[in-house]
C-alpha cells in the first residue's frame, strides 16, 4: 500500500489493478474510421466489433483487488480513493465495477438492443443500439483526451436530455475525468462559481446562449482552467479557438492512438471518483457531491434487486427530468445500462406541455416523476372528467372508489374489493391507455413532498404512485416503496434498498431522530470541503442526513423535517415546519406552497401561494389560476379565475376557507407554539426562474425568507 494516496492517483502512476480492465471500441462508421486491432492488446480489453455473439460468461472480467490503496470512508479530494464498504455476503459483497465495465457487460449481452431513442425533425424516432452507444462514448472519450482532460478533472455538461448529454457524461468518465451536470436555469455567476470549484477543463453545452455565457467568463479570466467549449445543438455563431460543434468535437480523437485511451481506462478503479453532483441546496449552501464508480454501478444493482418487477432488456423509460439531478442520472443512465433499458428522450419542452404526447407514443414500462408532474396528470384526468355526462361520471365515480379501496388493500394482505375486475375494464385500462401508461408497472416519485390527494386520486385510477427517498449523497435512493405485499405505505419514504441500513440518532421521546444511512451507495465526500465531509460521514461510515424522521414497527421510514429547517421561536421552543405545512396543503388543494416562518419571532406565521398556470415558454407563474384551483374554489362557491382577483378582491370564500383550515390545523397542534397565528397570500407562485424552487422543485427557504423579508416582518409586528 502506498503511503501517499493522492500522489498515487496521477495519470503516470495510477492505481494498479490485478488484471487490467479497460475497454476500447473501434467503430467502423461515424464519426470517424478507427484503426484496426493490432493484435497487441491485452485480453482484458473489449473490442466492440468482436463482442457480437459472445456469451456473458466468455467476457473477460477484471477482479477488484483489496490491495487498491485505501484512504478512508470519505475524502474531499477527487484524486483520492476511498474504502468500499464491502459486506460479507449477498449484494453487499458483490464485485465492484467501474462504469466502463458495467457498460461493457451489457454491450456483450445485447449489442443490437436499442439503448436510446430520439426524435429528429419531422417527428420520426431514431434508434441507437447499445453497441453504437458504447462506440460513441469511446469516441467522445478520445476527443476529451485530445482536449486535455486529465484524470479527475471535470467536464461540465449543461443542456436538455439528449444522446449527446449521455455520451458526454460517459465519455468523460471513460477518459478518467469526472462528469458534472449543471441545470440550465443556473445563474451566470453561480455557473462561473461552480465551474471554478470543480476546476472544469471542458464544458459541453446545448446551445449558443450557454456557449456565449461560458465564453464570456473564459475571455474575462473568470474560468482560467477551461480549455474548450463544445456546443451540441445548432451552428456556432462565431469562430474562436477551442470552440467546437458536436461533429467537430467527435472527430477530434479520430487520429489518436488507442494506447492512451486503453491506459487511461486501465488505471480507473471502482473506488475512484466518477461523477460530481452540484447541489444548490434549499438553505443557500451549495455543495459538490463526489460519487465513485462503485457508488453508481452498485446503486443501480441495488435498485434492480429492490424493484423486483424490473426485467433485463424489457424496460422502456422516458428521459425528461433534468440530468443535473442524480436521480435522473441513475434512472436514465446507470440503471438503464445495467438492465438494458431503452431510454426515449422527451422534447426539451416536456415539462411545459409536450410530455403527455411523448408518454402516449412511448408507453413506458417504468415512469419516474416529481410531485408536480403527477399533479399535472391528476389535473389532466380531472379536466376530462368534467366533460363527461352524468352517467359516465357516476360509473367513473364508482370505479374510482373501488380503485382507491383496492390500492389501500394492496398495502396489506387484504383481498381486492368486489367489482375490481369490472372497474378495471370500464375505467382503469381506459385512463391508463389515454395517458400512455397501459404497460407501466412502476410509478415512482421523489425529490419533494407529494400531496396526499394526488396519491389518492391516482390510486383511484389504479396508478399507484410510490415514493422513494434519498439524496445526492446516497446516489438518489435509500428507501423505496414497491407494489409487493407489505412493502408499500402511502406517505412513507418506504423501506431500505437491498443491502443498506438505516438508523436514527439522538431520538426524542416520540421516537424521532436524525436519519442516518450506511451502505455502498454513500458518496465519497464534498469536493474541497473536508470540514463538511467529516460532519456528514462519521468514522464508522454512517451518513448523517440532516433529515428528521421515525421508523414504524414494520420498518417503514417517515420523514418529518430537516434539522436545518427547525424554527427556533423567541421563547426557545423548536418547531418542525414540514408537518404543519403538509396539513395545511392537504386541507387546501387550491394552494401550491405553504412556508411556515417565525425563526427568532414570538409566534409562527405562514406564507401561501395559489396554484396557477405556468408559462410554457418562461416556466414562470402566470396570473391565471390552475384548473385544479378553480374547481376547488367553485366547489366552495368562489368564481375567481386569477390570483390577483383573489388577493385584490380579498375573496371572502377563499379567505374564509383558509382561516377555517388553519383553525382546524391549530386544534391538533401539540403546543401553542406550534399554532399558526397569522398568514398571507403572496401575489406570485414559486418557480425555478423565480429562484424559490430548486431543480427538483423543492422550496429554497433561504430565497423565500430573503425575497419576502418585509412581508415576514409585517406578519410579526405585534
Amino acid at each position: 500500500m502506498m503511503d501517499d494516496a493522492s500522489s498515487s492517483c496521477s495519470s503516470s502512476s495510477g492505481y494498479q489493478s490485478s488484471a487490467g480492465g479497460a475497454a476500447d471500441g473501434r467503430p467502423q462508421k461515424t464519426p470517424c474510421q478507427h484503426p484496426s486491432h493490432n493484435g497487441d492488446l491485452a485480453e482484458d480489453f473489449v473490442v466492440v466489433d468482436r463482442v457480437e455473439g459472445q456469451s456473458p460468461q466468455r467476457f473477460p472480467q477484471r477482479r477488484w483487488s483489496s490491495s487498491i490503496p485505501r484512504v478512508r470512508y470519505s475524502t474531499s479530494r477527487p484524486d483520492e480513493a476511498v474504502d468500499i464498504a464491502m459486506g460479507e455476503s449477498g449484494l453487499a459483497a458483490a464485485e465492484p465495477l467501474t462504469v466502463g465495465e458495467m457498460m461493457q457487460r451489457t454491450v456483450v449481452r445485447v449489442p443490437h438492443h436499442v439503448a436510446l431513442r430520439y426524435k429528429i425533425s419531422g417527428g420520426s424516432w431514431r434508434d441507437v443500439t447499445y453497441r453504437d452507444y458504447y462506440r460513441q462514448c469511446l469516441s467522445a472519450a478520445k476527443s476529451f483526451l485530445k482536449l486535455g482532460v486529465e484524470p479527475f478533472t471535470a467536464v461540465v455538461i449543461a443542456g436538455s436530455n439528449s444522446v449527446q448529454w449521455h455520451v458526454s457524461a460517459l465519455g468523460a468518465i471513460f477518459a478518467g475525468g469526472l462528469s458534472c451536470g449543471v441545470h440550465t436555469a443556473i445563474g451566470r455567476e453561480e455557473l462561473f462559481g461552480m465551474a471554478r470549484k470543480v476546476r472544469a477543463t471542458v464544458a459541453v453545452v446545448e446551445n449558443y446562449s450557454l456557449m456565449s455565457t461560458l465564453l464570456t467568463g473564459k475571455t474575462r479570466g473568470q474560468l482560467p482552467e477551461l480549455k474548450a467549449i463544445v456546443q451540441y445543438n445548432g451552428a456556432l455563431h462565431e469562430e474562436h479557438p477551442n470552440l467546437y460543434d458536436w461533429e467537430d468535437f467527435m472527430r477530434l480523437g479520430c487520429e489518436m492512438s488507442t494506447v492512451e485511451m486503453e491506459h487511461r481506462m486501465s488505471q480507473t478503479q471502482a473506488n475512484h471518483c466518477a461523477a460530481l453532483v452540484y447541489t444548490p441546496g434549499t438553505t443557500g449552501d451549495p455543495k459538490v457531491v463526489m460519487l465513485s464508480h462503485d457508488n453508481l454501478t452498485w446503486s443501480a444493482k441495488a435498485l434492480v434487486q429492490s424493484y423486483k418487477a424490473v426485467e433485463f432488456g424489457s424496460e422502456h423509460t422516458v428521459a425528461y427530468l433534468p440530468l443535473s439531478h442524480i436521480a435522473a442520472q441513475i434512472s436514465d443512465i446507470y440503471l438503464a445500462v445495467t438492465v438494458a433499458t431503452t431510454v426515449h428522450f422527451a422534447q426539451p419542452d416536456a415539462l411545459k406541455g409536450s410530455l403527455g404526447q411523448t408518454l402516449k407514443e412511448v408507453r413506458p414500462t417504468v415512469f419516474y416523476g416529481v410531485p408536480m408532474v403527477y399533479g399535472r396528470i391528476m389535473e389532466c384526468v380531472q379536466e376530462t372528467c368534467t366533460e363527461m355526462g352524468w352517467a359516465k361520471r357516476a360509473v367513473s365515480g364508482w370505479a374510482m372508489k373501488i380503485g382507491l379501496e383496492g390500492n389501500m388493500n394492496k398495502q396489506s394482505k387484504v383481498p381486492l374489493p368486489w367489482g375490481w375486475s369490472v372497474a378495471n375494464c370500464v375505467l382503469f385500462k381506459r385512463v391508463q391507455r389515454e395517458l400512455g401508461f397501459q404497460r407501466c408497472k412502476i410509478f415512482a416519485v421523489g425529490g419533494a413532498i407529494t400531496r396526499t390527494e394526488v396519491y389518492h386520486y391516482l390510486m383511484s385510477l389504479n396508478i399507484p404512485v410510490m415514493n422513494f427517498y434519498g439524496m445526492s449523497e446516497s446516489c438518489g435512493a435509500h428507501c423505496v416503496n414497491q407494489s409487493t405485499e407489505d412493502h408499500w405505505r402511502v406517505g412513507s419514504a418506504g423501506k431500505n434498498l437491498v443491502a443498506v441500513s438505516t438508523k436514527l440518532s439522538d431520538t426524542n421521546v416520540s421516537g424521532e431522530g436524525e436519519i442516518c444511512f450506511s451502505g455502498r451507495h454513500l458518496f465519497m465526500g464534498y469536493l474541497g470541503d473536508p470540514v463538511r465531509t467529516s460532519r456528514a460521514i462519521d468514522n464508522q461510515g454512517w451518513l448523517h442526513t440532516g433529515d428528521i424522521g421515525h421508523l414504524d414497527e414494520n420498518g417503514f421510514l417517515y420523514v418529518t423535517g430537516r434539522t436545518c429547517e427547525v424554527i427556533m421561536l423567541r421563547g426557545g421552543e423548536s418547531v418542525l415546519p414540514l408537518p404543519i405545512e403538509s396539513r395545511i396543503l392537504a386541507a387546501l388543494p387550491f394552494l401550491s406552497h405553504v412556508v411556515v416562518v417565525g425563526d427568532g419571532k414570538p409566534y409562527l406565521s405562514c406564507l401561501m401561494t395559489l396554484s396557477c398556470v405556468m408559462d410554457r415558454v418562461t416556466g414562470g407563474p402566470t396570473d391565471q389560476l390552475s384548473p385544479l384551483a378553480r374547481r376547488w374554489m367553485e366547489s366552495l362557491g368562489s368564481y375567481s379565475t386569477t390570483v390577483s382577483g383573489v388577493i385584490a378582491g380579498r375573496d371572502k370564500t377563499v379567505f374564509t376557507a383558509i382561516t377555517d383550515s388553519l383553525h382546524r390545523a391549530n386544534t391538533v397542534a401539540p403546543t401553542n407554539d406550534h399554532k399558526i397565528q397569522k398568514w398571507t397570500l403572496l401575489d406570485r407562485d414559486f418557480s425555478i426562474p423565480g429562484g424559490e424552487l430548486g431543480p427538483t422543485l423543492k422550496v429554497r427557504r433561504f430565497v423565500v425568507h430573503k425575497k419576502y423579508a418585509t412581508t415576514i416582518e409585517t406578519l410579526h409586528r405585534t
